[in-house]
């Protein structure tokens, strides 16, 4: 950047400051205008120079309108010719301008506009040059730091430095993942941040986003090559200008092709923690082992597996799956050292639902998190390793029977419960009401024949203890239960006719 100061501290010029209000304000270029308005040919950051040869009628509010004009088009500085219009510079004009804040500098007689101008010229060019040369050296270390084992945290502390602020990844909930670092950490407003990516979100790739506070300047920027990113870079600094954004443009491309590396290598991991998965509920545990090996980079000899396991299955919208897939990565990686022997969690996606595999310890821990995740969940039993189908399968049983409401279900429950609670709850009210409803119209009095029926599957066919609990002759007992059979078309010496109507009686019996 070149300044105002930078332009007077050049001896050729011996260019005088009248009215410094901003000595730092930047210069884009030089520009010269005798006219009343020469806002409309001028874009900004302009030093303005002039000998003043419209002005020598004008009193204090014309001098105020002027300089105001060229205060909304924040021109840099207003170069007066001096030993022309004006021997030195009107007392109205240096009011207007330490009024406005508006640099205005004297120009002597001996040095001419065109020698301001090439002066100017040539600090702008020395600028460039420099600021190449120092964005050409933000690249080659910030891709250094990309080269380095720990890659993504290099990049970040490269470019907290270079920015002389602070930088970190978020997901796109907006939660940390990866930082903050950078002397300026203290000033990144997470929840705002927040706020922003779940507006740019929407849009991809496309958006990026910057605000202000009384720190300075926060920018959120996607970071990734897919069209919906998962994660962004959120930068706390003072100085978003173009000469540092090639900074951070590099920093994001950076980033990205990590992110896209990291993608790849967790895709590859998955498969094949999926196949390990796989081969495991087949019963194949020994090539389960060399797919777990590989995945760990050891020996498949080493590989230890839980003797007992409980597999679980989970269902639920997308982007759930996809989260509780990751946190249960996460919680594997945090319970697995690099080299450890036994995998603490198995887990992969199949169409529209998560299998989960686990050692009967880390049962409750995997439950929590796919119930946060407001997935509905099935359990299975706790097997041997051997028998791992076998929960599986339970685990498909148990999710079955879960609801938006019961959105746990665990199938040791469900067998302790009866079988009852495998039957669908208005298929077997209707089952019970058709049922029943043939043996209450049957007899003069329904209560007596239902009793009876219940009595008799109580005591297993057995005439004569249906008779002594009910306290009536056996004779009696013999012609309710041919009622009953007459009126079900079935005998009650058959296991399926008692089984229905056992099924019949209990429903019925939670029915009131």
């Amino acid at each position: 950047m070149t300044s105002v100061a930078d332009v007077l501290a050049q001896p050729s010029l011996t260019l005088a400051p009248i009215a410094l209000t901003n000595p730092e304000a930047a210069i884009r270029w030089v520009a010269t205008s005798e006219l009343e308005d020469p806002t409309p040919f001028l874009e900004g950051r302009e030093l303005l120079l002039t000998t003043g040869l419209a002005t020598t009628t004008w009193q204090a509010a014309k001098w105020e309108r002027y300089v105001d004009r060229l205060a909304v088009t924040e021109v840099a500085a207003i170069g007066l010719g001096l030993g022309l219009t004006y021997s030195e510079a009107p007392q109205d004009l240096i009011a207007a301008c330490r009024k406005r804040g508006v640099n205005l500098v004297g120009i002597p007689r001996a040095t001419s506009f065109v020698a301001v101008s090439r002066a100017t010229a040539d600090l702008l060019e020395a600028t460039a040059r420099a600021a190449a040369r120092e964005e050409l050296r933000w690249q080659r270390e910030l891709t250094g730091a990309a080269l380095q084992p720990r890659a993504p945290s290099a990049v970040l502390r490269k470019l907290a430095e270079v920015l002389r602020g602070a930088a970190c990844l978020l997901d796109s909930d907006g939660h940390i993942e990866l930082g903050p670092f950078g002397p300026s950490r203290g000033d990144l407003e997470l929840s705002q941040i927040a706020a922003e990516i779940a507006r740019i979100r929407p849009q991809g790739l496309r958006a990026s986003a910057t605000f202000t506070s009384a720190n300075g300047a926060t920018s959120v920027y996607p970071v990734g090559v897919r069209e919906w990113p998962e994660t962004y870079l959120a930068l706390a600094w003072d100085r978003p200008t173009d000469r540092y954004r090639s900074a951070v443009t590099t920093a994001v491309a950076l980033l990205s092709l990590e992110q896209e590396r990291a993608f790849e290598r967790r895709t590859t991991e998955r498969r094949l923690r999926a196949r390990a998965l796989d081969l495991l509920l087949s019963g194949e545990q020994r090539a389960a082992t060399i797919v777990l090996g590989a995945l760990r980079g050891i020996d498949p000899a080493e590989i230890r597996l839980p003797s007992h396991i409980i597999a679980m299955r989970a269902t639920g919208d997308d982007h759930a799956l996809d989260d509780a897939l990751a946190a249960l990565e996460e919680l594997a990686r945090s319970a697995e050292p690099a080299k450890s022997k036994e995998p603490a969690i198995l887990a992969s996606r199949l169409g529209g639902e998560l299998q989960v595999v686990v050692p009967t310890g880390r049962t409750n821990r995997v439950v929590e998190l796919l119930l946060a995740e407001t997935l509905r969940v099935g359990v299975g039993s706790a097997v041997p390793i051997a028998e791992a189908e076998r929960s599986h399968t339970a685990a498909a049983h148990a999710l079955g029977h879960t609801t938006q409401g019961v959105r746990l279900i665990r199938w040791d429950d469900v067998v302790a419960d009866g079988a009852l609670r495998l039957l669908d709850r208005h298929i077997a009210d209707s089952f019970a009401d058709t049922f029943l409803a043939k043996i209450e119209s049957a007899g003069t009095d329904e209560k007596d024949l239902i009793g009876t029926l219940r009595s008799f599957l109580r005591h297993h066919g057995s005439r004569n203890l249906v008779a002594a609990e009910l306290g009536v002759h056996r004779n009696t007992v013999r012609n309710r239960i041919v009622q009953i059979e007459t009126a079900i078309g079935a005998s009650l010496d058959e296991p399926t006719t008692r089984f229905s109507a056992w099924i019949a009686l209990q429903v019925r019996a939670e029915q009131r």
